[in-house]
């Protein structure tokens, strides 16, 4: 049996709300959550972690500067670039 609440969330697409409370992260607030590590991260760390593609992390790394955010790149020990989030960066 419906409600009348079922029926009124069928009239306006059927989409079910998330409960109150519970905000999952955007993808680009768990990219800024990688790059706020001390040491930073690599492109390899990142696509791994992110699912994404190469070419994909460095398009949102741009956004992400293009924003405000005070993108670093710094080089390891090991020669390969990583990034992070530097100081006075707008958070």
């Amino acid at each position: 049996m419906q409600t009348s609440q079922d029926k009124t969330s069928k009239q306006k697409g059927g989409s079910v709300r998330a409960p109150i409370g519970r905000k999952s992260l955007t993808k680009t607030d768990r990219l800024i959550t990688l790059l706020k590590r001390k040491s930073g991260q690599d492109i390899v760390q990142l696509t791994t972690a992110l699912g994404w593609l190469p070419h994909t992390v460095r398009g949102a790394l741009s956004r992400l500067r293009k924003s405000g955010l005070n993108v670093e790149r710094v080089y390891g020990p090991n020669g390969r670039p990583r990034y992070r989030i530097g100081a006075g960066a707008k958070q």
